[in-house]
């Protein structure tokens, strides 16, 4: 459909943000005529949109996340039945672990809106990059808090990427939670299920491109409290099997 006939455009745009930008999402960025984002590169986003309005002030209000989602996502479709060409943009895969683009979906559905969602690279793509991993030797991914109140189960002989891990602990939108002893405890107890209590995991954040860089901090599974001021909003615990060697796919020599 042509930007004229899609009510909502629902886009990621890389986790680098510009850099990783594609060609059909710029392309169509230029054509809508309203274009909502949650995203740092404001001034760059201005040069290719035309009506452009970040969501940053509807986001950090410190209220839960329920509410301050609910809000975003009635005030993109407040716009969106004023008619159509408009956009809601964020970083990575738009809908990889972003509840208001699914939110949204779920209205435009309701409505008989139609839409269209235009793919980006997500974080899983830059933390197999940068941990140089292989999602093919098995992937568990879950939300820190989800996999504790829920009791996901773990298979300790795969890779497992646990979001969100600086916001253990809250459900406010706030840029960083206070640092609080026994915090991590739930997780530590959670997790010593499966691994060992000295089994190594990494704290990571891929490059955004913008004030910050590749990070990665090591350290022991039981060690989650002593480590909270290394952590930050958007990086990722990454699990590696407790096996010293994951099968590469390769039949073992005789």
């Amino acid at each position: 459909m042509r930007s004229a006939e899609v009510d909502l455009y629902i886009i990621g745009t890389g986790i680098l943000g510009m850099e990783q930008i594609s060609i059909q999402t710029r392309e169509t960025l230029s054509r809508c005529r309203k274009v909502f984002h949650l995203t740092s590169i404001h001034d760059e986003l201005a040069a290719v949109c035309g009506d452009l309005v970040n969501n940053a002030e509807l986001y950090w209000t410190g209220k839960p996340a329920r509410e301050v989602y609910r809000n975003i996502i009635d005030t993109i479709v407040k716009e969106v039945e004023k008619g159509p060409g408009v956009a809601n943009l964020t970083y990575g895969h738009p809908l990889f672990f972003d509840d208001i683009n699914m939110g949204l979906i779920r209205e435009m559905k309701k409505r008989g809106l139609n839409y269209k969602v235009i793919p980006g690279i997500s974080c899983l793509d830059t933390l197999s990059s940068d941990l140089e991993i292989d999602y093919g030797d098995g992937l568990q991914v879950y939300e820190a808090q989800d996999l504790v109140f829920r009791q996901h189960p773990l298979n300790p002989n795969v890779h497992a990427i646990i979001l969100q891990i600086a916001q253990f602990g809250s459900n406010l939108t706030i840029t960083s939670v206070p640092t609080t002893e026994g915090r991590f405890s739930p997780l530590e107890k959670y997790l010593a299920k499966f691994y060992p209590a000295d089994h190594t995991v990494s704290i990571v954040f891929s490059d955004r491109g913008d004030s910050y860089t590749d990070y990665r901090v090591d350290f022991k599974i039981n060690e989650f409290d002593k480590n909270q001021e290394k952590m930050f909003k958007g990086t990722t615990l990454y699990i590696p099997p407790v096996a010293n060697e994951v099968s590469s796919g390769n039949p073992p020599a005789e």
